[in-house]
Parts: C-alpha cells; sequence; structure tokens
C-alpha cells in the first residue's frame, strides 16, 4: 500500500460539504473525527465521531457537517502486489462505517503525516508498514474478540502448566499430565 496523499485533523466550517461523484482515485481511509453525515454511493449514514471509513477506488461519495465544524484525518493511497489478499484477510467491509473505540488510529496518522512530509529515506517503506498497522487497528474494532469466559477446566489447566514449569527436569507424558 503507497500512501499517496495523508491529512490529519483537517477542520472545515460548519457548513462543510463535499460532494465526489466520482469518488476519488484509488482507496482511502477517512476518519471522522465530528458528527457528520456521510455517503456512501446511494447509502447515508449519520455518524458520531471517531467513526473510520475504508473507501474503495472511485467510489462515489459526500461529507457533510453537521451543523458544527466537521474534523477528519484521511489516507489515500493506491494498491501494490497482494495488498487486496492482504486486505480481504483482514475482513473489513469497505465504503460502510466502523466506529472506533480509542484514538489510537488518529494517533497513528499523526505520525504518518510527519513521516510523510519529513520526505527522509525509507519514507514508503515506513509507511506502508504503518498503513497495516492502522488496517489492524481498524480490524479490532470491526470485528472485537468475544471476551473469553473461564470453565471449570481452566483452573486444572492452571495447575497443570504450573507443575510443568516448576518441574523443568520432569520427563513429562501425555499419560502423566492426563493423570
Amino acid at each position: 500500500m503507497l500512501i499517496y496523499a495523508i491529512g490529519w485533523h483537517w477542520e472545515h466550517p460548519a457548513d462543510f460539504q463535499i460532494i465526489r461523484p466520482d469518488g476519488v482515485h484509488g482507496m482511502q481511509i477517512i476518519l471522522v473525527r465530528t458528527k457528520a453525515r456521510i455517503c456512501m454511493g446511494e447509502q447515508s449514514y449519520e455518524v458520531s465521531p471517531n467513526t473510520a471509513f475504508i473507501v474503495d477506488s472511485c467510489v462515489p461519495h459526500s461529507l457533510f457537517a453537521s451543523g458544527e465544524p466537521y474534523t477528519d484525518d484521511w489516507i489515500r493511497f493506491d494498491l501494490e502486489t497482494d495488498d487486496m489478499t492482504f486486505l480481504k484477510e483482514l475482513g473489513i467491509a469497505f465504503n460502510v462505517p466502523i466506529p472506533l473505540h480509542s484514538d489510537i488510529v488518529s494517533q497513528l496518522i499523526a505520525v504518518g503525516e510527519q513521516i510523510f512530509q519529513a520526505n527522509k529515506a525509507e519514507r514508503d517503506v515506513t509507511l506502508r508498514h504503518l498503513l497495516s498497522a492502522i488496517m489492524m487497528q481498524i480490524k479490532a474494532d470491526y470485528n472485537p474478540t468475544t471476551a473469553r469466559y473461564k470453565t471449570h477446566y481452566d483452573s486444572e489447566f492452571e495447575l497443570i502448566r504450573q507443575q510443568i514449569y516448576e518441574n523443568p527436569c520432569t520427563d513429562w507424558n501425555v499419560a502423566q499430565i492426563a493423570e
């Protein structure tokens, strides 16, 4: 994934609107930092602050402030070899709102903007890794793992684990552990 434009905390007036009937070339992440109305194709969403969209290339979309100043973070990027495979493996739907539970993605975009503007050696490689990390953070909020509930076996397994760690010289076998 090659980032070709990035912006952090772009602020706009309360009457802000941008209509992109042809979308933009390349994919993008839009992280809405304020309440807003976002249209993706024919679908309209009233979104809360800290909502992300992963927008597919050339998808028509519009952004509207909700009567207060509008702020967003964004990344535009082109896909390279195997990037679509990586994105599909993440299982994140494109062009739909993804509420985020922390400011981590915004913080990473802020770092990305600094790296992008510095234009130092290895910039693109660093940004590729950062964008992968951003995608992983979005995935964590898109599909959070369910809390693991303890069963009555957990305490027994913990005792077995503890015995094995406390006696590393013992020649453990499955029969002994099962016993």
